[in-house]
């Protein structure tokens, strides 16, 4: 590879590649706290773009839900808290891995 198309390569590609593992990780989470606390989505859809608070607010369900294990729900709550955050490591994972591979095919191909 030419060295300049590696040096684009590493001043380019960690934003993206951030975003691709981190955007579908926190939304499947704030998909989890919505499915869990479904008579408050008007408050938690005014909070999307705060990020600490859903992650206090998805550490409080999971605490409760370590507290409460025999009594909860498991199709309403515990589902949705383990589910849904592991679909989005998935296609977190799989995003990067198809964008490091095609911005490889791309920067190899521009040499």
């Amino acid at each position: 590879m030419n060295p300049m198309m590696l040096m684009m390569l590493g001043v380019f590609m960690p934003i993206p590649l951030a975003l691709a593992f981190l955007l579908p990780l926190y939304v499947s989470i704030f998909c989890a706290v919505l499915a869990i606390y479904t008579e408050q989505t008007d408050t938690l859809m005014d909070a999307f773009t705060n990020v600490i608070y859903i992650a206090n607010v998805y550490e409080y369900a999971v605490h409760y839900w370590l507290k409460n294990l025999a009594t909860v729900n498991h199709f309403t709550y515990s589902a949705p808290l383990i589910l849904l955050p592991m679909v989005g490591l998935l296609l977190a994972i799989l995003s990067c891995y198809k964008l490091s591979k095609l911005s490889g095919r791309y920067f190899r191909g521009l040499s």
